[in-house]
């Protein structure tokens, strides 16, 4: 849930990754933030109420595939100066921010008003920063307001909470593109992940299959009786010599010869059958009379 004062800071007051955590995404240290309560019933035009409203002037935002990280200036400045051996005094009013102790502060300060309550870190489930988007006013800094859900025991923010991020030196899209690129892919390896995976069909064996062991009466099929006879090969056309060209154009010449004796010899036969005289060599053919 949304947690203020609870962000692990590094002895150069960076957040502290969590396990498999990856910070993404880094801005300026000059973005101002302003949380408070959202009235029931109240849209994102809703301005909050004197006293009642967590703010800083400066710091930088963090976004991780998991959360959403705000770390104020005045935190960051404490946690490297401690580390150094200066500045305890904001150190421990900021709780210790440096060598990883969270920044918590204490009962009565989470208690008491929104506005007597230093804002000194901001940390937000991706999940529980909903509602995002982008606004670019004319006359100041753009900025990017969500609604961040939180529950009655989370360092003593109860209800939903507006969180108006205002980047003075530009950087609000690269953050708002930031945020829901990360928000996509995280909802898509969810939805990957919960898809049911369909199980496979049990192995049965198929009895009308199986082949039945020789007998034996029946004797085996073997090898060689269960192999087809190999195809007959046809010797390939080769063009005839020149000799067998020879040779068939002469016994080609002896058939048309003797065709041509055998028509001589029918005609004078069929000639004389009909009753007509041969014709005898030098002989004119007869006249025509009517």
């Amino acid at each position: 849930m949304t947690a203020i004062n609870c962000v692990m800071l590094s002895a150069r007051g960076d957040p502290i990754p969590l396990p498999g955590e990856k910070f993404l995404y880094n801005s300026t240290a000059t973005v101002s933030i302003s949380l408070f309560r959202r009235p029931e019933g109240a849209d994102f035009s809703v301005q909050p109420r004197k006293g009642h409203e967590y703010k800083a002037t400066g710091g930088t935002v963090y976004v991780s595939q998991r959360r959403i990280v705000y770390v104020a200036r005045e935190a960051a400045v404490a946690g490297s100066s401690s580390s150094a051996g200066s500045g305890a005094t904001a150190a421990i009013q900021l709780g210790s921010l440096a060598a990883g102790q969270a920044s918590l502060a204490p009962d009565a300060q989470i208690l008491a008003a929104p506005g007597k309550v230093q804002l000194a870190t901001l940390s937000v489930p991706l999940r529980f920063y909903v509602d995002g988007h982008l606004v670019q006013p004319w006359l100041s800094a753009n900025y990017v307001e969500a609604l961040c859900i939180t529950d009655n025991s989370a360092d003593g923010l109860v209800g939903p909470h507006i969180c108006r991020l205002h980047f003075k030196e530009g950087g609000a899209y690269e953050f708002y593109t930031a945020v829901e690129e990360v928000k996509a892919r995280a909802e898509l390896s969810g939805s990957r992940r919960d898809t049911p995976v369909e199980q496979l069909p049990a192995y049965t064996v198929d009895t009308s299959r199986v082949v039945a062991a020789p007998t034996a009466s029946t004797p085996a099929a073997t090898d060689s009786d269960s192999l087809a006879p190999p195809p007959r090969m046809i010797p390939p056309r080769t063009a005839p010599s020149p000799a067998d060209l020879v040779a068939a154009e002469t016994a080609r010449a002896a058939e048309e010869s003797e065709r041509l004796q055998r028509e001589r010899d029918e005609i004078p036969s069929t000639t004389q059958s009909a009753g007509v005289p041969a014709v005898q060599a030098g002989e004119a053919p007869p006249g025509y009379s009517v």
